[in-house]
Formats: structure tokens, sequence, C-alpha cells
């Protein structure tokens, strides 16, 4: 493929792009993925990054929304 530091943390791209095919396999319907993480192109695998692990509060919540 390459060198390494052109495809550090590839992983989600590819996790999230046999997901959406395996999904979209089974018949002609939308998919949609929550993801930890991602990399560039994700979002053509119908995948929504979010922010991981997060302190589970009320504020929290409200902060976490309009970041993603």
């Amino acid at each position: 493929m390459g060198r390494g530091s052109e495809y550090f943390n590839v992983y989600p791209l590819f996790h999230t792009g046999a997901l959406y095919n395996g999904y979209r396999s089974e018949g002609d319907k939308r998919a949609l993925i929550l993801s930890r993480d991602g990399y560039l192109g994700v979002q053509h695998n119908g995948a929504i990054v979010w922010s991981s692990d997060i302190y589970p509060t009320w504020d929290t919540l409200q902060r976490q929304i309009p970041t993603g």
C-alpha cells in the first residue's frame, strides 16, 4: 500500500466499509454505523463518528451533541 505514515489508523475505513457492504448485500436498505473512530472517507460508509468513552453525566451529553 505504501508507507505506514501515509496510512496510519486506516482501520476504521476498512472496518466501516466491511460493515456497510455486508449490510447492503442483504437488501436495498440504508446503513448507519456509529463508530468510535474515523478516517477520511468513513462518511461514504454511512458512519457517524462519536467521541467514544465519555463521563456519564447529562452535562457531558449536552456538550457532546454540538461537538459531534
